[in-house]
């Protein structure tokens, strides 16, 4: 049995079938899948072990139509095969990082790769010239992380982004005391108080499989325009809408704003005891 799982922002399948708007319950909708212009969305897809490099890489047009060939400037911008000849597995790796020397009009395409003997075909994105008013989410870790039957695949500093039509906005002040109780009188021992960072946004099914990664991962940014988020804890919540082709998804993270204060609460002293008339001391004072 295979299950039904994706790592990467941008999947992909072995059968054009499994592309997310040809399920039934899509109705031929196609997510907007942000994509940088003459850039391909940082993915890996496992295989069976083979020594076979990859030898084709099409991109497509939503009618099957080939526009360019770019096996070439992919090999250029850090397209391999990472083998792991004793797990039985290799895991194809693209980047993402570097601009390929390539001009293609703003749309939606699909990228199909081929080594010989397997062909893959991605889910749809969608070129966008401009990006600087999305929401960017880069992520990874300091080790790859081993499942069963492969790897997501750290080496080489390799590291996901995601961009998300959406900004950061209404975020919430979480508060936390420890208290003790004295003579009548309410002492705050230990307060702690943080910033949540809120955003919403619509997702597939395969998009929020990957994003589940993020809160597992040991390097976490978030750029909101040119504000830009260290991470230390990150969480989605999908809530899927009628028919169950997208989720609207409550995303929040907190950064390092915690501040904490010991100790709180000094009552007046009266000859060296505590004044406990604090109504006649507000009087007299």
């Amino acid at each position: 049995m295979i299950p039904n799982n994706n790592l990467s922002p941008l999947p992909f399948y072995t059968d054009l079938s499994k592309q997310n708007h040809r399920k039934d319950y899509a109705f031929g909708e196609i997510f907007c899948l942000a994509t940088p212009d003459r850039k391909i969305l940082p993915f890996q897809i496992i295989r069976t072990h083979r020594t076979n490099a990859i030898t084709s890489a099409l991109l497509k047009n939503m009618s099957g139509v080939t526009i360019l060939s770019i096996i070439t400037e992919m090999n250029a911008t850090g397209l391999v095969v990472n083998q792991y000849t004793a797990d039985g597995y290799d895991v194809i790796v693209y980047p993402g990082i570097l601009p390929m020397a390539i001009t293609t009009p703003e749309g939606q395409y699909y990228l199909q790769l081929s080594d010989g003997v397997e062909t893959w075909y991605s889910d749809v994105f969608t070129i966008i010239r401009t990006l600087d008013n999305f929401l960017k989410i880069e992520y990874y870790d300091s080790e790859s992380l081993a499942f069963q039957g492969g790897r997501v695949d750290f080496t080489n500093l390799f590291k996901f982004h995601i961009y998300l039509n959406t900004q950061l906005g209404r975020p919430e002040y979480p508060f936390e005391e420890q208290v003790e109780n004295r003579g009548g009188y309410t002492f705050a021992e230990i307060q702690t108080s943080e910033k949540t960072f809120k955003f919403n946004f619509v997702a597939p099914e395969y998009l929020l499989d990957a994003m589940r990664l993020i809160r597992m991962m040991d390097f976490v940014t978030v750029t909101n325009k040119a504000d830009e988020y260290s991470v230390d804890t990150f969480l989605i919540t999908p809530k899927w809408e009628a028919g169950g082709y997208l989720a609207s998804v409550e995303a929040e993270f907190q950064c390092d704003t915690v501040i904490k204060k010991t100790g709180k609460g000094i009552l007046g002293y009266t000859n060296g005891d505590y004044n406990d008339d604090l109504n006649n001391d507000f009087l007299n004072s």
